[in-house]
This record gives C-alpha cells, sequence and structure tokens, in this order.
C-alpha cells in the first residue's frame, strides 16, 4: 500500500495544474528496522505549512476583526479545487478530517504558521487519493475511524466495494463537514458527539449517527447556527447555504459532486484563484 500510495502522490504533485491545496509533497522513503519493534517504517514527507484544522486557533473572537469574506470563501475554494482535481484523475481521498486539512499564510513563496501576519489564509490537504486512507483486502475499502467526518451510509455499516461513485459521495460528506467548520471558524466537527448511555449509544459512531439524524430534522436551526458563528457570513453568499445543504446530504445519491460544489464556487466567486502550478 505504501508504494501505491507514493506512486499517487508523484503522480498528483508532476500532474500540470495542481492547485496550491494538492502542492507540497516531497518524497517516499524507508527507514531501517530497529530494535525491539524490528519493523521498517515507510512514510511520506511533505513540506511544512500552517497547523492542522483542530490544532488551528487563528479564527476571530468576540471583539476581533471578522475574516474578510474573500478570504474565507477562498479556504473553501482551495478545498473544493484540491479534491476536484483529485476526483478529475479517478481518485478519492477518503481521508479528509481535522488532521489531513491544514490551514496556513503562504507569506513571499514561504509557508509560515497559521497566526503569522502576512498573506491570506491557504487550505492544503495532505496524502492524496484512496491509497492513504485504504486498507485493500479483496476489493473492500476500509474507512479510518475518524467518526466525525465519516458519512452515515458509512457509519451506519454499509460495505463500500470498489464503486467510484460511492467513494466521491464520501468524500463529498466529509468536504461538506469541512467546509462547514471553515464557514463557522471551527475546529471541530459540527458531527462530534459523545456517547449518551441513557439514548442506548454506546460508542462514538453510534453518537455521531444520532447527532446527523437529529440535524436532519433540524436543518433549518443547523444554518441558522452557523450563519450566527460566522457573523452573518453563510447568509451573505447565499449559493453557500445551497452548497452547504447538497454536500451534507444523508442520501449518497442525492449529495452533490465535489467537481460539481467547485463549478459551483468558481461561477459563484470568479475572483478566486486555487493557484494551480504552471504546467
Amino acid at each position: 500500500i505504501w508504494y501505491a500510495e507514493g506512486v499517487e502522490l508523484t503522480a498528483v504533485d508532476r500532474a500540470p495544474g495542481v492547485p496550491f491545496a494538492l502542492q507540497g509533497y516531497i518524497g517516499s522513503y524507508t527507514k531501517e528496522a530497529v530494535f525491539p519493534s524490528n519493523r521498517e517504517v515507510r512514510y511520506h514527507v511533505f513540506s511544512e505549512f500552517g497547523v492542522r484544522l483542530e490544532s488551528f486557533d487563528d479564527w476571530p473572537r468576540d471583539g476581533d476583526l471578522a475574516i474578510a469574506d474573500a478570504e474565507r470563501v477562498g479556504l473553501i475554494g482551495d478545498l473544493l479545487a484540491g479534491v476536484s482535481f483529485l476526483h478529475a484523475r479517478g481518485l478519492p481521498h477518503l481521508c479528509l478530517n481535522e488532521k489531513t486539512v491544514r490551514l496556513g499564510r503562504e507569506v513571499e513563496g514561504a509557508d509560515a504558521d497559521g497566526g503569522a501576519a502576512g498573506g491570506p489564509l491557504r487550505l492544503r490537504i495532505l496524502g492524496v487519493g484512496a491509497g492513504p486512507s485504504l486498507n485493500a483486502a479483496n476489493n473492500t475499502f476500509q474507512v479510518p475511524r475518524s467518526w466525525a467526518y465519516t458519512c452515515p451510509e458509512v457509519l451506519s455499516g454499509l460495505i463500500v466495494q470498489s464503486n467510484l461513485p460511492a467513494l466521491f459521495a464520501m468524500d463529498a460528506w466529509s468536504v461538506g463537514t469541512v467546509t462547514a467548520m471553515i464557514i463557522a471558524g471551527a475546529s471541530e466537527s459540527p458531527q462530534a458527539a459523545r456517547p449518551e448511555w441513557y439514548r442506548l449509544q454506546f460508542n462514538e459512531r453510534a453518537a455521531v449517527l444520532q447527532r446527523i439524524a437529529d440535524r436532519a430534522e433540524r436543518m433549518n436551526d443547523f444554518l441558522f447556527d452557523l450563519d450566527q458563528a460566522s457573523g452573518g457570513f453563510l447568509f451573505r453568499n447565499g449559493w453557500l447555504v445551497e452548497l452547504v445543504i447538497n454536500l451534507l446530504k444523508t442520501d449518497p445519491q442525492e449529495r452533490i459532486p465535489v467537481r460539481a460544489a467547485y463549478a459551483k464556487l468558481r461561477e459563484n466567486a470568479p475572483a478566486y484563484d486555487a493557484g494551480a502550478r504552471a504546467a
């Protein structure tokens, strides 16, 4: 699997027009086995950029100046551009979460930490394609347990075979989750939930699934909460309301594809620049 991951990462990194969100891959390496594990360590290296989404602490607080609408749209654009680029190449990511999405500022060609002054906030995605998040066995894919970013069809126990549309729909849910976090200026998934024993929830997976079901019945409340947290950003950009709703459809067949979502953003935010590397 590590070798296949490296092939995917290299191919995407060298592809013409790769967007900013997917740039930064350096190489794949192995480290000799050492005592006591006596196991060879294999890993992928990316250039340092910003901080993980779960650790980002530069969202405005009460009394702070709000992040400019264009800057927040730019973060969503980076996310959609990166995943759309993968899907156009037939590669699902399937590991979009608070650890693989990073936020930071690019200052005069050098990457800066998330809180540094300088250029606008940008978003970068670590890992490329199915490899970094899949264990293949008899063509059955196993998704890592980042439940708060996992789509309801997987949470409910569905086993997904080698079906690209289904895998792309799983990515769309994760993209919708991260998009909602960017809108709200939050570092925690809106689906995050802890088990409540009195509701017969015995693990995080069951708690998250119930949170999703509850929200589906009160989507308007969810959108109002998002808008309030964003300081009015969501309702000022009405096209984003439709985007969030359609990315977070519980029925995967009704969920908007990421490439269509990206086209929607380009239509409504023509000034967005994906930072694509020249061919």
